[in-house]
């Protein structure tokens, strides 16, 4: 299978296209949960149809790009990530779909496009966080921090068991997971003008970082409210439930498109 990368300088956010199809109608750009690289998505290729091009975000610090300094300022990254957008989209429509943390980062770039006045995503779809205005998601990263190292599967996804007993497999973890919480912690909700453009939201049935409840506070902050869309799984379902997700993701942009 054919791969891509865009090109990119120290410090910026770059794309990973698993399987480049130029003549998709649509793109759909992707924004890991926390800790993970471009290749989260990966597998989510061989279950869009080919109308849809997947490109994943690679963040400084995770990943392939793992020797390089992690962002922790939630409003730089929203920037670095509007640039991104719209530097390498064409004339495609496009969707912009986060989980977990990068759910959060996924509505910041949002508003950041809107403050420069530059073209919104078809569908902002956003997955397994509640909305940054609630007690619920200020509550998130000082619960897990308590909690201690067991606790990291539920706010990171599976880890494997050598994780616990390998100090250096520890930190070299560790460096990318305390600068997102640290981007978590000082994440600042600002009032501003609800989303404009149609939203999808997403769950896991048993998650235990974003109940229903969660999910649905979204809303709040959009124009038009979305009913939230629950799957089989915890935190980590999109990896479980990918061809189900992926169906019901373009069914939604499908839906926005029209």
């Amino acid at each position: 299978m054919t791969t891509t990368a865009t090109r990119t300088t120290t410090g910026e956010p770059s794309l990973y296209n698993p399987a480049p199809r130029p003549a998709a109608d649509v793109r759909l750009y992707c924004i890991p949960p926390s800790t993970a690289g471009a290749g989260y998505y990966a597998p989510w290729s061989e279950h869009l149809p080919e109308t849809v091009e997947l490109l994943s975000v690679q963040l400084p610090g995770r990943g392939r790009r793992s020797d390089e300094p992690s962002f922790t300022d939630s409003r730089h990254l929203a920037t670095a990530l509007a640039d991104v957008l719209v530097r390498e989209n064409d004339s495609r429509p496009y969707a912009l779909f986060g989980h977990s943390l990068g759910a959060l980062m996924a509505f910041e770039t949002v508003g950041q496009l809107r403050r420069e006045q530059r073209p919104a995503p078809a569908l902002l779809a956003l997955s397994a966080l509640p909305a940054p205005h609630t007690a619920s998601y200020r509550a998130i990263v000082p619960s897990r921090m308590t909690l201690g190292a067991r606790s990291l599967p539920d706010l990171v996804g599976p880890l494997p068991e050598e994780f616990f007993n390998n100090p250096e497999i520890m930190a070299a973890f560790g460096a990318p997971l305390l600068a997102d919480m640290l981007l978590a912690l000082q994440y600042r909700h600002r009032e501003e003008p609800p989303v404009e453009c149609p939203v999808a939201l997403y769950g896991g049935h048993d998650d235990p970082l974003a109940t229903p409840d969660d999910v649905a506070t979204w809303n709040d902050l959009a124009t038009t409210p979305a009913t939230p869309k629950f799957f089989p799984g915890n935190h980590s379902y999109p990896l479980e439930q990918a061809q189900a997700l992926t169906t019901q993701l373009v069914r939604d942009l499908q839906a926005a498109l029209r």
